[in-house]
Parts: structure tokens; sequence; C-alpha cells
């Protein structure tokens, strides 16, 4: 894993984008979010996360991780809020802006605003490059693309979810 010192010499060579140096830390660096995406709203500043509620957070930083290094996105300590997070392991020579989605296991709402510093981003080394790096759907992805290919292998899971909100709503009002 790599230590501020080596963060911070490597960010200056390209593997950080739009960062800042005051949020490297000893072990990692925290990413501030730019926008909450959903399907609909690729550009929310701001956002009530609900209980049970998932978004997409688009952060100002970017990645341009050499042949032989991973990323790895790891929640801050929003966990004691109920927050938990979701993201790949971003592999050698991807190059993106960071991304990652967040869900409210609370039972409260939770306020998120743009550069709230939720995650935090940390690197590895490889013993050897690989043999192929990455070149996948998401390469060079600047601006939140939604679910890309996937949307149609999850459009009936996506549907149910919906309705069963709108059931939750129907018993709610009724109580």
């Amino acid at each position: 894993m790599f230590t501020d010192n080596e963060i911070r010499n490597l960010a200056r060579e390209g593997l950080l984008q739009d960062y800042v140096e005051e949020n490297i830390q000893s072990v990692c660096y925290d990413l501030r979010a730019r926008y909450y995406c959903t399907l609909e709203d690729h550009h929310r500043e701001s956002c009530i996360l609900k209980p049970g509620e998932s978004i997409f957070v688009q952060c100002v930083e970017g990645i341009n991780l050499p042949e032989d290094t991973v990323a790895r996105v790891h929640l801050r300590n929003r966990i004691r809020q109920g927050l938990t997070l979701d993201a790949p392991i971003y592999y050698p020579g991807h190059k993106t802006v960071v991304f990652f989605r967040i869900t409210n296991l609370s039972n409260e709402a939770i306020h998120l605003k743009a550069y709230d510093e939720i995650a935090s981003v940390t690197f590895e080394r490889l013993s050897a490059a690989p043999e192929e790096v990455y070149r996948g759907t998401f390469q060079d992805e600047m601006e939140f693309s939604g679910l890309a290919g996937y949307t149609e292998l999850f459009q009936a899971d996506m549907e149910e979810i919906e309705q069963k909100k709108d059931d939750i709503r129907y018993i709610e009002r009724n109580i």
C-alpha cells in the first residue's frame, strides 16, 4: 500500500487528477464528491438519502493508474452514520473519474452535498504488471454513464424495487 509520500509524488506525476495536497493522508487520499447521480439526474450537487436508498457518487478526482498499480475505494468514518459503500477495484491502466455507490442503512435521512469527503482511495503496487491492463467499458469515463450495458440486465429488478417502494408508501399512508 502506498504511503503519503508515495501518493504525493505519484499524484504530481499524474496518478491523481484534480487533487488537493491536504487530502493526502498517511496511507490514502480522501475523495471529494462532485455530483450525486441517479439514472434520471447525473449532476445533483446535494441530495437527501432516505433510509434504504442508494445513490452513485461522482468524485472531483480522477485516477490514471500505472500498469502495476490498483486502487481501492473505502468508506471514511461515515459508517457510524449508517452509510455503506460499494465500489469496484480499479485495475492497472484504468483512467477515469472515481465513482462509487453509497447506501443509507440507517433509520434517518442523511443530507449529502458537493465536496463532502465520504470515501478514501488507497493504492497498491503489484509485484509485476499483468499481461492485460484495463480496457473495459468504463475506461475514460469522465461523466456518469448510468448502468451502461447493465441497464437491461437489471431493469426487471429495478421495476420490482420501484413497485415495492410504492407498496410501502401505500402502507405508510394507511397507518
